[in-house]
C-alpha cells in the first residue's frame, strides 16, 4: 500500500503531491516534522503541542468529534496523530500494487484500497458446514488450482463454481467444513496474501435478536 498525499502536506511534510509514499515514510516525515520544531515539546513526550499547521492543516480538515476535543486541549498524542495522517483519505489518497512476484518497474499503483479475498462459513443441508472462497483472481490465485490443493489438505471434497450474483467468470471454491484457519494461516498465507487482506463471514452463528 502506498498513498498520495495532500497539498495540504506538501512541502511541509513531504516534497511531492504526485509521488508515491509508503506509511512508514509518512510516519517518519511526521515525526520529522516534530523533531524539527522543539517547542512543540514532541522529544521524548507521548503527545505533541499543536501549531497553525497541525490544528488548521490536519484535525481541521473535515474534523470529527475527537478532533474537536484534541483542539480545544492544545494537544494530540503522538500516535493519534500519525494515524490520523494516514487515515484520512482526503490527506492521504491510498494507492495499491498486486503482482505474481516483484512488481515490475514500469506497474502503476491503482487507486484505491486492495481488493480483499472473502472467506464464507455457512451451513448447506442439516449440520454440514462448507467454506467458500471467492475473490481470488486480483491475487493471481486461480480456483481451479486452489480446489485440488484444498482438497488434499484439507481431506475433504472441494469445488468450483460461479459466485451467485456476481459478474460471468467470478468464480468460488468451495470446499467442506470450516477451513478458515487451515486457509488464511497456511495456504493463502503461503502465497503470498495478509491475513489483513482476508475477510472472513461466518454465517453459522445465529443472528443477534435486535
Amino acid at each position: 500500500m502506498v498513498y498520495r498525499v495532500s497539498s495540504k502536506l506538501v512541502p511541509t511534510l513531504v516534497p511531492s503531491k504526485t509521488d508515491f509514499y509508503t506509511s512508514q515514510e509518512i510516519s517518519a516525515a511526521i515525526k520529522s516534522y516534530i523533531d524539527q520544531h522543539p517547542e512543540l515539546g514532541g522529544q521524548g513526550n507521548s503527545s505533541v503541542k499543536l501549531d497553525p499547521f497541525l490544528a488548521n492543516d490536519i484535525l481541521g480538515n473535515k474534523p470529527s468529534d475527537e478532533d474537536v476535543s484534541f483542539l480545544a486541549a492544545g494537544r494530540i498524542p503522538r500516535s493519534t496523530l500519525q494515524k490520523r495522517v494516514i487515515e484520512d483519505t482526503h490527506l492521504c489518497q491510498p494507492f495499491h500494487i498486486i503482482s505474481h512476484g516483484a512488481p515490475s518497474p514500469d506497474q502503476k499503483p491503482k487507486s484505491g484500497l486492495p481488493p480483499r479475498i472473502l472467506i464464507t462459513i455457512e451451513k448447506r443441508t442439516g449440520t454440514k458446514v462448507v467454506t467458500k472462497i471467492s475473490n481470488l483472481e486480483p491475487f493471481f490465485i486461480d480456483p481451479q488450482v486452489l480446489a485440488p490443493e484444498l482438497q488434499k489438505k484439507c481431506a475433504g471434497s472441494a469445488s468450483v463454481g460461479q459466485v451467485a450474483g456476481a459478474k460471468p467468470g467470478s468464480m468460488e471454491v468451495v470446499v467442506q467444513g470450516d477451513q478458515r484457519k487451515i486457509l488464511a494461516k497456511d495456504i493463502l498465507a503461503r502465497k503470498g496474501i495478509d491475513a489483513k487482506w482476508v475477510d472472513v463471514v461466518d454465517k453459522t452463528k445465529p443472528k443477534k435478536k435486535k
